[in-house]
């Protein structure tokens, strides 16, 4: 006995631009089940290539034929599909085999059609369509146009001073190499008292004398002379000088010990309140943050959030985890991505690079769902992407005067390390260090050190104030072990001493 069943059912959205962003080789039930960006990019591509090149007329017929299981009342042992159209449609890709479905596996049916009267088929929905289209590129180009606005404005309304030999001066050198490093990596240590006395020494501004070695019973007597006019130290260094010598220009231990006689002192602490005194005000610059910017970057998130919220409650989209995927992993390349400091603004390529990166991150959650997300769900996906994209520039800090001046001083300096002959001073080596600027040092010592060639005198912009640049910070002197501790003076120190001497 043969029986023959009529089943009619109405499909809605089965049809749709063969522009559209196609559905994965997977069932259609499975969902939003994520799969690797990669395979599906592949899929995607050759879906598209079917659609070209009248892709306003090319349309695509995709849906499942789900069976209920065999033992539900006997089943269906076999079941051929066989696809009938109207004259409107003309079947493209006719050799594509339907194929047979078999109980308890799901039967695909992909076609593609050419429609052929004026106009788009009532059944098709248009807008949904290139909602998913615009999540793929929206992301990045939307990224990339927020990215070079920014900067065009960051530089159009704060402008970079020209940088010089003097603005490096007054700037750079005269701020320990700590506190630059403080401000252009936002980390800072104050100088050890040690540290801070060779490099005075270093720089010819004392001279440091040991008159008599440390031994295991005293400390060593050391001599501290102070060799150039205080209106030449720099702020930092007045300010520790004046806390060691007083008003004198020559202080040894056994005067520190005096001084500070039944009281505890620690010249580490003296460094390190000066050091704090200058950090305090750059610390503050640096807290400057962009409300603006944040507030725009906190209403697309919200947005995004509430579009993806949305296709939940409307039941176009069944799974919560493209809206985890859209939030967690942005958040976390804005978190990571190095955005510099205010004394140090992110090139061109650092920002522009951030911004692809998160357009394709954009993109890759888009491509990810074996069953491509709803209107609603896409245009969700693609608000939170450029909202991570606003999130990235909001972390930029912004640069206040004393930044920018510092920022113009580092890009001279690197400039003058491109000349034969910068018109920096040796005395400056370690600054720019803390400047990063090591690397650039690098590279002119190993083109110019030992060269006795005449220099290219059209590449001098002005001629070198001083003594020629060799690239070799001063050399600080070489003092026995241990001459460092007689500056440090305990409370108990004094009883100790007349302890023992009584014991003697």
């Amino acid at each position: 006995v043969t029986r023959r069943y009529l089943i009619e059912y109405e499909l809605k959205g089965a049809i749709t631009p063969a522009w559209d962003l196609p559905a994965g080789r997977r069932p259609l039930v499975s969902g939003t089940a994520p799969r690797s960006p990669l395979e599906r990019a592949s899929e995607v591509w050759s879906a598209w290539s079917e659609a070209w090149p009248e892709i306003d007329r090319h349309y695509r017929l995709d849906h499942d034929v789900v069976f209920p299981s065999e033992g539900a009342g006997g089943g269906v042992s076999e079941l051929n599909y066989r696809l009938e159209y109207d004259t409107a449609w003309v079947l493209l890709d006719k050799d594509r085999d339907l194929g047979v479905a078999t109980p308890d596996v799901d039967y695909r049916v992909q076609r593609v059609l050419r429609y052929l009267p004026a106009g788009r088929p009532k059944a098709v929905a248009a807008d949904p369509a290139l909602f998913r289209v615009s999540t793929l590129a929206a992301p990045l180009l939307l990224g990339l146009a927020f990215g070079l606005l920014f900067l065009a404005a960051d530089r159009l309304f704060r402008p970079s001073p020209r940088g010089d030999r003097a603005l490096f001066e007054s700037r750079v050198a005269s701020l320990p190499p700590e506190l630059i490093r403080a401000q252009l990596e936002g980390r800072s240590s104050p100088p050890s008292f040690h540290d801070f006395l060779l490099r005075m020494a270093a720089h010819r501004k004392i001279t440091i004398s040991v008159i008599s070695p440390a031994t295991d019973e005293a400390e060593a007597e050391v001599n501290l002379r102070l060799t150039t006019d205080r209106a030449r130290l720099t702020p930092f260094e007045a300010d520790v000088i004046g806390e060691i010598f007083g008003r004198l220009d020559t202080v040894s231990t056994t005067d520190i010990q005096a001084r500070f006689r039944g009281r505890n002192f620690h010249p580490d602490g003296v460094v390190r309140a000066a050091f704090e005194r200058l950090r305090a005000p750059a610390v503050k610059k640096a807290q400057r943050g962009r409300p603006l910017l944040s507030a725009l970057h906190l209403s697309f998130m919200a947005a995004g959030v509430g579009l993806m919220v949305k296709s939940l409650t409307d039941r176009t989209m069944d799974d919560p985890l493209p809206l985890l995927a859209g939030l967690v992993p942005g958040n976390i390349l804005v978190t990571l991505w190095p955005t510099g400091s205010a004394a140090r603004r992110p090139g061109l390529l650092t920002i522009l690079i951030g911004m692809c990166s998160l357009g394709l991150l954009g993109a890759a959650l888009a491509l990810s769902p074996n069953t491509p997300l709803s209107g609603v769900a896409a245009l969700g996906l693609t608000v939170l992407s450029t909202g991570h994209c606003l999130g990235l520039i909001a972390r930029v800090p912004k640069a206040g005067p004393a930044d920018l001046e510092l920022d113009a001083a580092r890009r001279w300096a690197l400039a003058e390390l491109r000349r034969p002959r910068p018109d920096l001073r040796d005395a400056w080596v370690d600054s720019l260090d803390a400047l990063g600027a090591s690397r650039a040092l690098a590279r002119w010592k190993a083109r110019h050190t030992g060269s006795f060639e005449a220099p290219d005198m059209s590449d001098m912009t002005s001629a070198p104030a001083g003594p020629p640049f060799t690239g070799e910070a001063p050399r600080p002197p070489t003092l026995p072990g241990g001459w460092i501790y007689g500056f440090s003076v305990e409370d108990g120190d004094d009883e100790e001493d007349e302890d023992g001497e009584e014991k003697e």
